[in-house]
């Protein structure tokens, strides 16, 4: 089949007719390209070097095709490029090096993949990207110091994986990371220290697991955590003091675990513009609960009273001080 070329400005994709194609080689990829996109075709891999005359090349969208193996050198000669997105291929396994020589890459997508073990050096070389996205793969486990090289990191994405536990130094010495995501795992607890020191850290989504335990210092001293997100989970308890010195949090999502009480001493200190979302907790609306019910702190993101009978079935929001004993004048 003869090639046709499809350049837009320096964009070059993949014509319509030529999407049933399965060798990328092809693929008459002009030099002067500077943002490629393949998309939903049927080539299956990548071979060493189909790319190495795109020195110019910014971005690369190889996207919803059937690419199952990368050859480890494919990769070799893209020197300029920004973003690379894997994204919606059925990538199982990917070669230690595979991104060695991309040292410009600031965002690599490797989501909706059917990923299932990493290597330690997979992301050897990779020292400018700040946007790693990972999510809905088929992981059980990520190897420690899997991100070690990834010093600008900000965003990582491990959503609907397998993963049962996390190692301890998993974000060790990334001190620009920002935003993590969790959710949708099978995590039942969290390792001490996971998040030490890391100052910047804004948003940690770890909904939809199955956590019931967590260390008490899990959040001490990130003084610009703002949210984390843990419905969806099986915690009864929050260890006291768990966001010591970590004094810019306003969301705390508590949404659908097994909540009976909230008592102030696990959460001491807080402003009264923090919001602590407890939808699907049936909780026992006693003196326990008079603190939320001063400081309006589920903020209509709150349970329903399971016990005593007379307020079965009302929302903490909709009550006041005297509703429960012992509460009216407390504070």
């Amino acid at each position: 089949m003869a090639q046709i070329m499809v350049v837009t400005g320096n964009v070059w994709k993949v014509p319509t007719e030529m999407q049933d194609e399965t060798n990328i080689t092809n693929f008459d990829i002009p030099s002067n390209a500077t943002e490629i996109i393949i998309s939903s075709t049927k080539i299956t891999d990548i071979p060493a070097g189909i790319f190495s005359h795109l020195n110019i090349c910014r971005n690369m969208y190889i996207v919803h095709n059937e690419l199952d193996f990368i050859r480890q050198d494919a990769f070799n000669g893209l020197w300029s490029v920004r973003i690379l997105s894997l994204f919606g291929n059925k990538l199982s396994y990917l070669e230690p090096g595979t991104f060695r020589n991309l040292i410009n890459l600031e965002a690599l997508y490797l989501t909706q993949n059917k990923i299932s073990s990493i290597s330690l050096d997979l992301f050897k070389g990779l020292i400018n990207v700040v946007n790693l996205q990972l999510g809905y793969n088929q992981m059980e486990s990520i190897p420690s110091g899997t991100l070690q090289h990834m010093t600008k990191l900000q965003n990582v994405d491990f959503f609907s994986y397998k993963l049962s536990s996390l190692p301890a130094d998993l974000f060790k010495g990334l001190k620009y990371i920002n935003t993590i995501q969790l959710s949708d795992n099978l995590l039942q607890t969290l390792p001490s220290g996971l998040f030490n020191d890391l100052h910047e850290l804004y948003v940690v989504y770890l909904a939809q697991n199955n956590i019931w335990t967590l260390p008490p210092d899990l959040f001490n001293n990130l003084p610009n955590l703002t949210g984390v997100d843990f419905s969806n989970n099986q915690l009864q308890h929050i260890p006291f003091n768990i966001f010591q010195n970590s004094n810019s949090i306003w969301y705390i999502g508590l949404s659908n675990n097994n909540f009976h009480t909230l008592g102030e001493m696990m959460l001491p200190d807080y402003p009264a513009h923090v919001v602590i979302a407890l939808e699907g907790n049936h909780l026992y609306c006693s003196t326990d609960t008079c603190w939320m019910i001063y400081r309006n702190a589920a903020n209509g993101h709150d349970g329903l009273c399971a016990t005593p009978t007379h307020l079965n079935g009302r929302y903490l929001s909709s009550l006041n001080p005297a509703d429960i004993d012992g509460c009216t004048g407390m504070y």
